[in-house]
């Protein structure tokens, strides 16, 4: 993908070098912002095309340019947007850490030997299955998301309803006082084209 890109933008700039006379000044200029260009990760690239939105001064988290916001999805969630073209939808709900460990210490399902984002993700992911059918799955993914604990997972399904199968991807994300879940779904069909932009998404969160 980064070669495409640098194609892209070499005949750009070869055509503008042409117009210049290719004198050694351009030439120059040329090399400057190749070696520039070098450096661009895909990532960097993603977040051309996203707009970083801010939500109750609490955490912030970039979204592409051609969604748009909806309160139609998730009535928990704090933030909600889609692209009913592409049939592309991002959901976060946020809650309170303390009072998610309070209320599974007292149903007796916390794990004190676990993280509180291995607890999380555990009950979050354990619930899935009871409202579609889970036909493929993806490894949990241990990581963190701008110093905050993170776990990844995803998955297909064929939802009650719904005669198309559909791909999720999702993220528990543990702050200093607030939780996250991410989601991100869309056509199974389609997961290929949206994985790369909805892993941007994740990854962008930050808390405030």
């Amino acid at each position: 993908m980064k070669k495409t890109f640098l194609s892209i933008a070499i005949i750009g700039m070869s055509f503008a070098m042409t117009s210049c006379g290719g004198n050694a000044e351009s030439l120059k200029e040329f090399q400057e912002t190749l070696n520039e260009l070098k450096e661009i990760e895909v990532e960097d690239i993603a977040t051309v095309n996203m707009d970083l939105k801010e939500v109750n001064d609490q955490y912030a988290i970039r979204i592409p340019h051609d969604f748009s916001i909806t309160t139609s999805l998730n009535e928990d969630a704090s933030l909600q947007y889609n692209n009913l073209s592409s049939e592309k939808y991002f959901i976060v709900i946020d809650e309170d850490k303390q009072e998610f460990i309070d209320a599974m210490l007292e149903s007796e399902i916390y794990n004190e030997d676990m993280s509180v984002a291995d607890n999380f993700s555990d009950i979050q992911i354990s619930g899935f299955g009871s409202g579609m059918t889970i036909t493929s799955q993806s490894e949990v993914e241990k990581t963190t998301i701008n110093g905050m604990d993170a776990r990844i997972f995803s998955f297909d399904a064929e939802v009650p309803g719904i005669t198309i199968p559909i791909s999720y991807f999702t993220a528990y994300v543990v702050g200093e006082d607030r939780i996250y879940t991410l989601m991100g779904w869309t056509l199974e069909s389609a997961k290929d084209q949206y994985k790369i932009q909805v892993k941007e998404i994740i990854h962008s969160i930050k808390e405030l």
